[in-house]
């Protein structure tokens, strides 16, 4: 039992360099990645722009303005540019940080189709949206769904984060490890809900296969924790995710 769990975890973490070479191989699949970068270049752009042209001059208006002696401008010109060196590093902090995770939002959508591609291309899928009331109830089961999933995740961060600031290092296993297994739940969510299944159908498929989906999320879960790595990374585990969800999770046709 033991060997065939390292086996399934190894299957899982060779997922990732599958979905890489086929990211690779298909310049049809960039198309996913580059038009989210896009959006998501242009409205940093804009908010970078926002700081310079309006919130800069608004915090450096509320210095004190020193005498005109020029004694005074010893401690007044440090002061400014003081003040300037935290607001660039507060702007570059928030723009690392958040950069990812707004990616992640804009990009959902393109991900989506990127699974119904690769799914056609590789799997023979026939999903479609039929109507309009189609694609309604087929957003709003993959949000319930997705959401599950994240909340599952704060749940479980609630509960084991605190070990890891009690326990350095060491402490943080646990919560790596959980975390990553809900990570990896997270790219099978667009083929699950492509394929139709209710939430009890998706137990079913994911029960002895737990491993190979360990073995995939915890890669997952350092690739993306690199902030510009993540935005490459994303399609690809993407794609690993398909891969995982119709070789390993689905029953093989008699």
């Amino acid at each position: 039992m033991i060997l065939n769990w390292v086996k399934q975890f190894f299957i899982g973490v060779m997922l990732i360099f599958r979905g890489m070479g086929l990211f690779i191989r298909r310049p049809r699949c960039w198309s996913y990645l580059t038009v989210p970068v896009i959006i998501n270049i242009a409205l940093y752009g804009a908010g970078i722009w926002l700081m310079f042209v309006y919130i800069w001059p608004w915090v450096m208006g509320w210095l004190p303005m020193p005498p005109a002696e020029w004694w005074n401008q010893l401690w007044s010109i440090p002061l400014e540019i003081l003040t300037s060196v935290v607001l660039i590093l507060i702007v570059a902090l928030v723009f690392i940080f958040t950069f990812t995770m707004a990616f992640f939002v804009i990009a959902a959508p393109f991900l989506d189709r990127l699974t119904l591609f690769i799914e056609r291309e590789d799997y023979n899928s026939q999903f479609k949206i039929e109507s309009k009331s189609h694609f309604v109830v087929y957003c709003w089961s993959s949000l319930k769904r997705s959401l599950k999933i994240w909340l599952m995740m704060l749940l479980w961060s609630i509960i084991l984060l605190p070990l890891g600031w009690l326990v350095p290092a060491v402490g943080m296993i646990p919560f790596v490890l959980v975390i990553s297994y809900y990570f990896a739940l997270s790219f099978l969510v667009y083929s699950a809900e492509h394929y139709q299944l209710s939430s009890q159908q998706f137990r079913t498929l994911i029960k002895g296969k737990r491993m190979i989906i360990f073995g995939f999320g915890l890669v997952a879960y350092f690739a993306l924790l690199i902030p510009f790595l993540a935005i490459p990374m994303l399609p690809i585990m993407v794609i690993s995710g398909v891969i995982l969800f119709n070789e390993h999770l689905l029953p093989k046709p008699m």
